[in-house]
């Protein structure tokens, strides 16, 4: 189902980003926003993922309600949370959530799609006071960051994630097999 049907809608989603970050101290690293569902990487330091999400597609759903003069949920189930290795996957993860729009055929270029947090990771535009791109930036080099981030987002998804998104029963945990035996 469609949850964004005008850039007003849009907008007031990544106000609840903006929001939720001082209120709930929630790191986001990277978000993507397409027609019927959005993707979100971020780090919870506090341990209150719950409350996050309930607090964003709570006040989302009535504000969508509202706009669109209808009633009832908007969001089927519970949201879809996968605990990851951000040291071995926080990269290829942000390359996954930055291409959504091109393998959906939303755009020609990634830099053509207002809605995700690619353009701030390239030097495009201005980067959000509540949007943290230092350490995805960081594992990229020090120099020439953002023409760098954009030739790894360039190159096509990790198989391996890939694989991961595309089973039909996802485990929660993108990692390798220390990280998860840990957890």
């Amino acid at each position: 189902r469609c949850i964004f049907t005008n850039l007003a809608q849009r907008r007031y989603f990544l106000s609840l980003l903006a929001d939720v970050h001082k209120r709930f101290n929630a790191e986001w690293h990277a978000y993507c926003l397409m027609g019927n569902h959005y993707h979100l990487l971020l780090r919870t330091p506090d341990g209150n993922l719950q409350r996050i999400m309930r607090h964003i597609n709570g006040l989302y759903t009535q504000y969508f309600n509202r706009s669109e003069g209808t009633d009832g949920p908007l969001f089927r189930g519970r949201y879809k949370a996968i605990l990851v290795d951000a040291q071995s996957y926080w990269l290829s993860l942000s390359r996954y959530i930055h291409r959504n729009p091109l393998e959906a055929k939303l755009c020609d270029s990634l830099s053509q799609y207002r809605w995700s947090s690619y353009k701030g990771y390239v030097g495009i535009d201005d980067i959000p006071v509540w949007l943290t791109t230092e350490y995805i930036l960081n594992a990229i080099g020090a120099r020439n960051v953002h023409e760098r981030y954009k030739a790894y987002v360039d190159q096509a998804v990790d198989e391996g994630l890939a694989e991961f998104y595309g089973k039909k029963k996802l485990r929660p945990i993108l990692g390798d097999d220390p990280f998860k035996s840990s957890i």
